[in-house]
């Protein structure tokens, strides 16, 4: 609208009109998108803001933020993403930052610091826009701790079932090794144990045949001994009747010993007895000398001194009779009486 001057005495108005309503229009479209991305913004269960990429300072957050990291709106808006990272990945995080482009940008994992001090993963993914004419970027940060956690769980698990796989394939090594070491030990025991098995059995074969030939030899030696206990009992037989024999023969023998005691017992009366026969003989004699001497003719002559002996020898040889001494007194009668000088 364009103010005009009028003359003097008089006042107008002068104007031009233009027709906006398509930008109206475009401007309430453009607030009511403003407003769907703000309520996608604002409602997204994730924690989502948009930090300054100059100064890094947080320019707008979401409830999910609020809720999960502890601080207030207000609270946020005072702090800067350093903030809310604990001081040793602050350098990383400034690296990180020259590296941002335009566009969509994957940040991978990071670690953020809670209001009271806890310690969370989380999964960045960012992009960059200008908001209220500023460079900034949006940011979508998604919890992952837990995620994470049950990742090194299920590592640690996985580890340490890889271990122990590990470890059961080494114990099933060595035990496979120790049974094939027990196999080869207790074949080589087998085969040792079948050899000398075959070994005993070709002993006992052995034995067994050397006992078949000793059982004939047995029976031979039965039958032999047999025959000789026949032959001893034979000769046992003749032996007893040897023997009986024997006995009888000692029994003879003894009788004639003892006749041949009472023989010499006999014998020795007889000696005795000649003795004095002997003695009377040559007393005999000395007296028949004498009387010779003084006899007559008739006794002197050979016939006269024969009868005179015969007489006399006639006489001794019944003395000699009454003492049982036949052979003796058959010398005097034979005549072989001789003088006493010849004894």
């Amino acid at each position: 609208m364009v103010r005009i001057q009028p003359p003097e005495g008089r006042a107008y108005m002068a104007g031009v009109m233009l027709d906006i309503t398509e930008r109206k229009g475009a401007e309430q479209a453009l607030r009511d998108s403003e407003g769907r991305y703000r309520e996608l913004f604002e409602a997204n269960p994730q924690p989502m803001w948009v930090y300054d990429l100059d100064t890094l300072a947080f320019l707008a957050v979401n409830d999910a933020a609020i809720a999960r990291y502890g601080y207030s709106r207000d609270e946020f808006l005072t702090l800067t993403i350093a903030d809310i990272r604990p001081v040793e990945d602050v350098p990383a995080l400034l690296n990180n930052l020259t590296r941002v482009s335009g566009g969509l940008d994957q940040a991978g994992y990071w670690r953020h610091r809670l209001k009271d001090g806890t310690l969370i993963d989380v999964e960045i993914t960012s992009h960059t826009l200008d908001f209220n004419d500023r460079r900034a970027e949006l940011v979508l940060a998604i919890d992952v701790t837990e995620r994470l956690h049950a990742e090194v769980v299920q590592h640690e698990s996985r580890r340490e079932l890889e271990q122990r796989v590990a470890e059961r394939t080494e114990e099933l090594r060595l035990a496979n090794e120790q049974l094939e070491q027990r196999v080869r030990e207790r074949t080589l025991e087998l085969l040792d144990a079948n050899a000398r098995l075959q070994e005993e059995i070709d002993v006992r074969a052995h034995a067994e045949s050397e006992a078949q030939q000793a059982s004939r030899a047995l029976g031979e030696t039965n039958a032999q001994l047999e025959e000789e206990i026949e032959e001893r009992r034979r000769a046992e037989s003749d032996a007893l009747q040897a023997n009986q024999a024997l006995v009888e023969s000692n029994a003879r023998l003894e009788e004639e010993v003892e006749e041949r005691r009472r023989a010499e017992t006999a014998l020795r009366e007889s000696q005795a007895e000649l003795q004095r026969v002997r003695t009377a003989c040559r007393c005999c004699w000395r007296i028949s000398t004498r009387i010779f001497a003084a006899s007559s003719p008739t006794w002197r002559t050979p016939s006269g001194l024969a009868g005179s002996l015969r007489t006399s020898s006639a006489s001794a040889w019944t003395r000699f009779s009454r003492a049982g001494l036949r052979s003796r007194a058959a010398v005097f009668r034979t005549g072989s009486l001789r003088p006493a000088g010849a004894l």
